[in-house]
């Protein structure tokens, strides 16, 4: 989901936080350092780690997990306002026949979410534990 933000602003709207003025809010996230989004709001200081702080948030979001550099109870209301239809897009993955893309994926009974596996958003998947475990961001 957090690939699919564009700007400071799509930013900042996906965690309800107003841009801070130190911000371009047209600025392009991908470029922007972490430093400057934890300092602005958007990230959260208790979980960022040094070696990450100066880096652009594009290459940030490939190499490391969310966990590194947003806080639990932020990635949690997040996971709450997505609904099917926001998580599939963000996988590339397509909503199963039958399941309303509005609702709430907290909503779904397991056997639902069985049926957004594909071939495809499994291969995603595994590319990027391969991913993470050569940049050692996984065990």
């Amino acid at each position: 989901m957090l690939l699919g933000a564009q700007t400071v602003r799509d930013l900042a709207g996906m965690f309800a936080v107003p841009v801070s003025s130190a911000l371009r809010p047209d600025g392009a996230l991908a470029t922007t350092r972490v430093r400057d989004l934890w300092q602005a709001g958007p990230l959260s200081p208790r979980e960022v780690n040094g070696p990450i702080l100066d880096r652009p948030l594009g290459e940030v979001l490939t190499t490391h997990r969310t966990a590194a550099f947003i806080a639990a109870d932020t990635r949690e209301k997040l996971f709450r306002t997505l609904t099917v239809g926001a998580i599939t897009a963000a996988v590339g993955g397509r909503v199963p026949a039958g399941i309303d893309p509005d609702a709430n994926p907290s909503e779904l009974r397991l056997g639902d979410l069985l049926r957004f596996l594909t071939v495809r958003t499994m291969a995603g998947y595994v590319g990027f534990l391969l991913m993470a475990h050569e940049n050692g961001t996984v065990g």
